[in-house]
């Protein structure tokens, strides 16, 4: 029996550490990423006046990449006194306008409600990211859900730049009371983070 091939990222989330080292521990830690099986891009991101450092891997098969993974410099390594690491499989039809070219990297990560989950994915995707590709700035968006305990997903939006979330975004996406609803109860955990960087 064949094994279903899914496409998705790996993510890499460090918080703090000495730039120059860190820069030390990803020169080993990206040539091992690029033998990732399916690798389509490698970014490794840095947070817009932030602690944070991203590395993105898109795969077009996130099982195939696993073991090549396991056999990298263990992330545990970095050094940096948060870090981690998780696949996300990208979800269908949750690809909305332009994700490619310029811009900057918006990284929302946000664990749900389980309850709500279902729910959660219809009004993310048929409301809330078309509110936001509205306006000015907002240029597209992916969306995966992670492997983990938890119900937890990733959107990453492309965005012309960091300035994006003005009144009257905050207005507009608080504006019926289905998004009112969402915002208020269904997520647990809310992390997001503007990253900028170039692919390695």
């Amino acid at each position: 029996m064949s094994q279903t091939t899914v496409s998705g990222i790996w993510l890499e989330l460090i918080t703090g550490g000495d730039p120059q080292q860190l820069d030390d521990f990803y020169r080993g830690r990206i040539a091992a990423l690029r033998d990732l099986p399916g690798l389509v891009r490698l970014r490794r991101l840095a947070e817009v006046d932030g602690p944070r450092t991203v590395v993105v891997a898109e795969l077009t098969d996130i099982g195939a990449a696993r073991p090549v993974l396991h056999r990298a410099p263990p992330l545990d390594e970095a050094p940096a006194p948060q870090k981690r690491g998780l696949f996300a499989a990208a979800l269908p039809g949750a690809e909305h306008g332009e994700n490619d070219g310029p811009g900057v990297t918006f990284l929302v990560m946000m664990a749900v409600d389980r309850p709500r989950e279902d729910e959660y994915n219809r009004w993310y995707d048929s409301e809330h990211i078309p509110i936001l590709l509205q306006h000015d700035g907002w240029l597209g968006a992916r969306r995966y859900r992670c492997e983990s305990p938890v119900a937890e997903y990733v959107t990453i939006y492309r965005v012309a730049h960091p300035r994006v979330v003005t009144p009257a975004v905050r207005a507009a996406v608080r504006a019926t009371d289905w998004s009112r609803d969402m915002l208020a109860s269904a997520f647990v955990t809310h992390t997001r983070a503007f990253l900028a960087g170039a692919e390695d």
